[in-house]
């Protein structure tokens, strides 16, 4: 039986061993540091756009609910005119008190584009812009409700209230549309402005971790380093190489030194092996 080539023999090591050895010790350290960074800025990231866009759904409700809370009691004041007009014997359109206080309630609050008050059978007594074939929709509206109604136009927010009369009968409705354009603006400004505030707590959440995972990782990327180193040297030196026990636990020390003399020796007895 021949023996091998020593040749052979030491070039099927190398081919065994190459795919074995490590990146550089700073390419191992960079590698655990910037992967806890991206995983901590991830986690970071998701939880701030989480309690941002909850922040804002909250902002919304409560903001459309002030809104409408506000106009609801404008309408009920103005619905309670109409009732005390009626206890005296004055319809809706004889109540000369009825357009004067729709103007003032108008100047009150910013935002009404118009009030209106709709009687059952007959012309709207209104203030403001009013569109054309209104009264059909919310005479239809006034019978299908009992509190009142709410209504998204194109260019407004609307509420209608029924009024009954003392006989408990539908007689009227006070209606009133509030400017959506304005309510939107300032829905877009928060929105804007959370956007702005949390890329800036995003931003020094991102300095913070980078920095503190950094020095956090420290020890360990110079522990990392120095297996690293120590198994690299495994395949090239001449002597074991051995890992000095006061850069880590010494029990860690001891196993690494351990696999890394019986590795040496394992290959340098190939090695030896193969050449003779």
């Amino acid at each position: 039986m021949t023996n091998p080539n020593p040749t052979a023999v030491n070039t099927m090591l190398d081919d065994v061993v190459s795919p074995l050895r490590f990146r550089g010790p700073a390419a191992r350290t960079n590698t655990i540091w910037l992967r806890i960074s991206a995983l901590l800025i991830l986690v970071i990231s998701a939880v701030l756009l989480i309690v941002s866009f909850l922040n804002y759904s909250n902002y919304r409700k409560n903001f459309l609910q002030l809104n409408l809370s506000r106009y609801l009691v404008v309408a009920n004041d103005l619905r309670q005119t109409v009732e005390a007009g009626l206890d005296v014997g004055l319809d809706p359109a004889a109540n000369t008190r009825l357009l004067p206080t729709m103007q003032e309630l108008a100047k009150q609050q910013s935002g009404t584009r118009y009030i209106a008050i709709v009687p059952a059978h007959g012309e709207i007594i209104g203030q403001g812009a009013i569109g054309p074939g209104a009264a059909p929709d919310w005479q239809t509206r006034m019978q299908n409700v009992d509190t009142y109604w709410q209504v998204s136009r194109p260019d407004s927010l609307e509420i209608g209230m029924p009024i009954r009369n003392n006989f408990n009968l539908k007689i009227a409705a006070v209606v009133i549309g509030y400017d959506r354009v304005a309510i939107e603006d300032a829905m877009s400004a928060m929105r804007r402005k959370l956007m702005v505030d949390t890329l800036q707590m995003l931003a020094a959440a991102v300095l913070v971790i980078i920095v503190g995972v950094k020095i956090i990782t420290r020890q360990l990327g110079d522990e990392l380093a120095a297996i690293g180193e120590v198994i690299d040297r495994v395949l090239t030196d001449a002597q074991p190489p051995l890992l000095p026990e006061s850069e880590m636990d010494p029990k860690l020390a001891d196993d690494i030194n351990m696999f890394a003399n019986l590795s040496h020796r394992t290959l340098r007895a190939l090695r030896t092996e193969g050449e003779s």
